[in-house]
């Protein structure tokens, strides 16, 4: 019955549903209800919880695509030379994040900060100051996949990019690896 009632709420969220072979629209798949026996009230009943349902599955498909995320992006960070113990290592991965789920690689440096101060306390500045430092840390040392990341993007005096620059780029690269 689970996956009936299933393939009732798809159909009535689509316009269109492969059933047996022909496509069903809402109203028909409405006036099937009723020929079954199925009231208003029952029908309205079902919508809610199965809404109720997909929504929690929606929730652990994002939850489960964020630790998919955060596991790549852990890796990613390891191999540009971040050391695990600085603080900074956790904002940048906390900040980027931030960045690809409001889907806004140009987003709000500030904002950004303040989310992640708030969230842990912090102000906004120590929180920029702290992501620098693992940059740059990272940045001492040669290594071949901040080349592959950020090519020849990094600043020629400084030697290493800024925060928005680093986190664009790490945001790209994971872009790229999705495609």
């Amino acid at each position: 019955i689970l996956k009936k009632c299933y393939n009732i709420y798809v159909a009535l969220n689509c316009t269109k549903k492969l059933k047996r072979g022909k496509c069903m629209n809402k109203r028909d798949l409405l006036e099937e209800l009723m020929k079954m026996g199925w009231g208003p009230n029952e029908m309205a009943e079902l919508l809610s919880s199965m809404k109720r349902r997909m929504e929690e599955i929606e929730r652990a498909n994002k939850q489960e695509e964020r630790e998919r995320i955060e596991k790549n992006l852990r890796k990613i960070l390891m191999d540009v030379g971040i050391p695990f113990n600085l603080l900074g290592r956790k904002y940048l991965l906390e900040g980027i994040i931030y960045c690809m789920e409001n889907g806004k690689e140009n987003t709000s440096m500030i904002a950004m900060y303040e989310y992640i101060a708030i969230k842990h306390g912090k102000t906004y500045k120590s929180v920029d100051r702290t992501m620098r430092y693992a940059i740059e840390k990272a940045f001492d040392k040669y290594n071949p996949k901040l080349e592959e990341i950020f090519g020849w993007t990094v600043h020629e005096v400084r030697g290493y990019p800024t925060n928005r620059e680093f986190i664009k780029g790490i945001v790209s690269y994971l872009k790229t690896l999705k495609d």
